[in-house]
């Protein structure tokens, strides 16, 4: 069954000592994505080769991409930058049905705001990986 997008919730937290510290929901928040993938080593050899490769997949990475409505007097959307700007770890948690998802340590590593004189202020975030990808719950 399809999932409606309306319902999906986005938070951000503090990094202490390698856990998140307490959840923020970030408003303005109208696009978000998550991507989880692993390294994929080729191992082939000589000895092995039947004519097709051969894979290990190996160390796992996130990146989460977030866009929407800028919103100066959010508090989470302005930690964000912050974030970036000081290059502090953070937590970034996704639920995609409002209740569960993703909660990913990371680097805040690129935000970028942006205008039309016809449309409104908006910005966008990628949040990169750095270690801990749990699955998440509220």
């Amino acid at each position: 069954m399809a999932l409606a997008a309306y319902g999906v919730r986005v938070y951000l937290a503090a990094d202490s000592a390698g856990s998140p510290g307490a959840y923020t929901e970030i408003d303005g928040i109208d696009n978000a994505s998550v991507s989880d993938t692993m390294d994929a080593l080729e191992v082939s050899d000589f000895k092995d080769q039947v004519g097709a490769r051969k894979r290990l997949l190996a160390m796992r990475d996130a990146t989460i991409s977030l866009s929407g409505n800028i919103e100066l007097a959010d508090t989470a959307q302005n930690n964000l930058r912050s974030y970036h700007t000081a290059r502090t770890l953070c937590w970034v948690k996704v639920l995609f049905n409002g209740t569960n998802g993703v909660a990913v340590q990371c680097w805040i590593a690129s935000t970028n705001h942006s205008a039309s004189v016809s449309g409104k202020v908006v910005f966008s975030c990628e949040a990169v990986g750095n270690g801990s990808f749990n699955d998440a719950a509220t």
